[in-house]
C-alpha cells in the first residue's frame, strides 16, 4: 500500500515481482489493508493462500522475521511478531496515574503479521460492514473469533512514529555501518 499518486513508482520498484501487489492506501489502516487484499485477489485467478502485512514504519524487518510468522500459521489463521512488555505500565487520565497495569502476559505487537488470506479477507469484510476499526490486522481476526499465534519479535524492529524514533533509527543505521 502506497500513498496517493505513488502506485506507478512503487510498482516500478518491485519490478513485476509475482508475489507483490501494489495499490493505493485508504483513509485508515483497515481500509488500506482491505485495498491491498483486493489488489492481491485481483492479481491472480485465485487468491493467495497466505498473506503478510508489514508496516513501512518498521524498516528493520528481516527475512527471518517474515519466515517466522509464516511458519507459525500452522494450525492458526494468523501469526504476529511481538515482544514481551518489560516496562511498568500506568493507566493515566488527565495527567494523573489512575492504575498500574500488571504487565504479566502483555506483549507489544509488531509487524510482520501473516494470515490465511481467506480468514483475513473475511475479517476485513465484516469489519467494513460493522464499521469496526482496529490498530492491527490481528485485532480484526481476534474480534471475529480467529486464532492468532505469537512468535518472538526483536527489540530492534522499532516502529518510527515520533521524531525521536527517527533519531533512534538513524543511530541504529550508523551503528551498522
Amino acid at each position: 500500500m502506497v500513498p496517493p499518486g505513488a502506485v506507478a513508482d512503487a510498482a516500478a520498484l518491485v519490478g513485476g515481482e509475482p508475489d507483490v501487489a501494489v495499490a493505493e492506501g485508504g483513509s485508515s489502516r483497515r481500509r488500506s489493508v482491505a485495498r491491498g487484499l483486493a489488489a492481491c485477489a485481483e492479481r491472480d485467478a485465485s487468491p493467495p493462500g497466505r498473506v503478510v502485512v508489514h508496516d513501512a514504519a518498521r524498516p528493520f524487518v528481516t527475512a527471518p522475521d517474515v519466515v517466522a510468522v509464516l511458519d507459525a500459521l500452522e494450525g492458526a489463521e494468523g501469526a504476529i511478531a511481538a515482544v514481551p512488555v518489560h516496562e511498568t505500565l500506568k493507566r493515566v487520565d488527565d495527567g494523573r496515574v489512575v492504575e498500574t497495569v500488571a504487565r504479566g502476559g502483555l506483549w507489544r505487537a509488531q509487524t510482520p503479521q501473516a494470515f490465511v488470506f481467506a480468514a483475513l479477507a473475511q475479517a476485513h469484510s465484516r469489519a467494513a460492514e460493522d464499521g469496526f476499526e482496529a490498530t492491527d490486522d490481528a485485532q480484526l481476526l481476534e474480534h471475529y473469533g480467529g486464532s492468532v499465534r505469537v512468535v518472538r519479535g526483536r527489540a530492534d524492529n522499532i516502529k518510527i512514529t515520533w521524531p525521536e524514533d527517527l533519531a533512534l533509527a538513524e543511530a541504529m543505521l550508523r551503528a551498522r555501518q
